[in-house]
């Protein structure tokens, strides 16, 4: 359930990941199943969430509920942290605002969080780093952006 809930999950070849509900007697929620539905797809939520069997990092990685395998000797926090390398110099309101938006359509909440999507994209634009990211690009140098 922790792993489900980050937006990235990394991992090395040491790691296993189970969901044992079947083995406790408990039903898992229902945001939990739908978190789990939305990364493995129906038949692999089944799969994991009838038999209670873990999970090697490979056979995680392989039906989409690990985003990245660390390299080996790397370790997992190597690996993340290359990963989040990646995205750390990007606008974060950009990020924050398509997060909302992703997270609404996963959750079916689009229509509802209309106003909310709206919000996020007006304060975007109207940002210090939307005026340093168009400076950034007409002097082709990378943004440096501040959040604000």
């Amino acid at each position: 359930g922790l792993a489900q809930a980050c937006d990235f999950r990394v991992a090395d070849g040491t790691a296993s990941f189970a969901v044992p509900a079947a083995r406790l007697g408990i039903v898992y929620n229902r945001h939990e199943c739908q978190t789990l539905l939305s990364l493995v797809g129906l038949a692999k939520a089944k799969d994991i969430l009838f038999s209670g069997d873990r999970l090697d990092a490979d056979q995680a990685s392989s039906i989409g509920f690990v985003d990245r395998l660390a390299d080996e000797g790397e370790g997992a926090l190597g690996a993340a942290r290359r990963f989040s390398a990646r995205m750390s110099g990007n606008a974060p309101l950009t990020i924050s605002g398509v997060k909302l938006i992703l997270n609404a359509l996963a959750a079916g909440d689009a229509d509802r969080r209309a106003d909310d999507i709206a919000a996020a994209g007006r304060k975007a634009l109207e940002s210090e780093d939307y005026q340093e990211g168009i400076r950034a690009f007409a002097e082709k140098r990378s943004p440096l952006f501040c959040g604000r």
